[in-house]
């Protein structure tokens, strides 16, 4: 038998905070991996943390400017797309490119730390502006979008990527599952 849900939402509460740009330094640890901060950001965000970030954006979408951590980052965008601060598009197919393909080695890595945990509801990155990386393990899973990330140095994709549409990952090294 089939139970039909209608009219049903989720709210995670009032953000920790609410902006319309956000940078954050800390000389430890910003939000933890059980309990992220949960923010509202209208535009970029720039996070800086030596043992973690863990970052939720509640509402729309997650616009990363920069996340770094010696541990590790954890995006969430259970409502969004996780996206670069500048946007653009996609398309439909399974693309895993060698090193020919990736961004100049001028672009510098949207997320720099050892482990990379990134949701969302919709996209990860967009076709033609991917997320760039430079992190030693991934997890990363969508609802309905995309998945298009860059990765500069060896990668480990720690868990199956799950997306509901297309996964595009670009690497200049070796990239492993």
């Amino acid at each position: 038998s089939v139970q039909e849900i209608t009219g049903f939402s989720f709210a995670y509460g009032a953000p920790s905070l609410e902006t319309n740009e956000l940078v954050i330094n800390s000389g430890a640890q910003v939000g933890a991996s059980q309990n992220p901060i949960l923010i509202l950001v209208l535009g970029g965000v720039q996070a800086t943390a030596p043992k973690g970030v863990y970052l939720t954006q509640i509402s729309g979408d997650f616009l990363i400017d920069s996340a770094t951590s010696d541990g590790s980052v954890q995006l969430n965008a259970p409502a969004g797309s996780v996206l670069t601060s500048d946007a653009s598009s996609s398309d439909d197919a399974l693309v895993i490119l060698g090193s020919e393909n990736l961004a100049s080695p001028s672009d510098m890595p949207h997320v720099t730390a050892e482990v990379l945990a990134v949701m969302s509801l919709k996209n990860i990155g967009e076709f033609n502006n991917e997320l760039q990386l430079q992190v030693s393990q991934l997890s990363a899973n969508t609802v309905l979008g995309d998945i298009n990330l860059g990765q500069f140095g060896d990668l480990l994709i720690a868990n199956p990527l799950r997306s509901g549409g297309t996964v595009k990952l670009r690497g200049d090294s070796t990239i492993t599952f």
